[in-house]
């Protein structure tokens, strides 16, 4: 598997989103969920993927919105935050990471 991206515009319109979802209960063995996340650099005539991330959460959750939380919790401690800093260094400005999450329970 790889990624394919492309960049078609000024530095100035990118911002870099990240997005989390949880799939609940998706383990038909132990009803665990999974967690997962994309890290990407779009803007009006880019796609550029940074990073993306599947894994199973810890423990078995009782709702949709559980484990819809511990994917977002995830998403932003392990790729989000820390790519601010990145970001600031390579766009050369003060950035702030556009997160979604699918709440929809």
């Amino acid at each position: 598997m790889h990624l394919t991206g492309w960049i078609g515009d000024a530095i100035e319109k990118l911002r870099p989103h990240i997005f989390a979802d949880a799939d609940f209960a998706g383990c038909i063995s132990t009803s665990q969920s999974m967690s997962g996340m994309h890290h990407a650099l779009p803007g009006p005539n880019s796609a550029f993927p940074v990073a993306g991330q599947s894994r199973t959460q810890g423990c078995v959750f009782h709702s949709t919105p559980e484990a819809e939380v511990v994917a977002a919790d995830h998403a932003l401690r392990t790729c989000g935050l820390p790519a601010i800093h990145l970001w600031e260094v390579l766009l050369d400005r003060k950035v702030t990471i556009e997160f979604h999450e699918d709440n929809s329970t």
